[in-house]
């Protein structure tokens, strides 16, 4: 991982700005490098993955849910919006869940959470 880049990434946060990325992988986040698309028929799942400070806490945001099961949001989506007091507790969260914290990025339309 690139320190500069995570330098900018965490200076951002610790700013109160927003970072994170999405993206459509196959499978589950946490079985495999997301890097590597699967072809293998699994259904494909958009992701989201989102960091903030406010205030004296850090809120991590994760959202999963299966693309060709969106028209079901309210009772398919897997949303978790955590708050931490710690930004690496945030961060591990957000790890654990498959998130490359060096993708993070600022977002571009909607956002997440406000």
């Amino acid at each position: 991982m690139d320190s500069i880049r995570l330098e900018q990434i965490i200076e951002a946060i610790e700013k109160g700005k927003m970072r994170g990325y999405d993206e459509i992988v196959t499978g589950s986040p946490a079985d495999k490098d997301l890097s590597s698309k699967d072809l293998s028929g699994e259904p494909a799942n958009l992701i989201q993955y989102a960091l903030q400070k406010k205030g004296d806490v850090y809120v991590a945001y994760f959202f999963m849910i299966a693309v060709d099961r969106m028209h079901l949001y309210e009772d398919e989506a897997i949303e978790q919006s955590v708050s931490f007091p710690e930004r690496n507790q945030a961060i591990d969260f957000l790890i654990a869940r498959g998130a490359k914290i060096e993708r993070f990025a600022p977002f571009r339309g909607q956002r997440p959470f406000s």
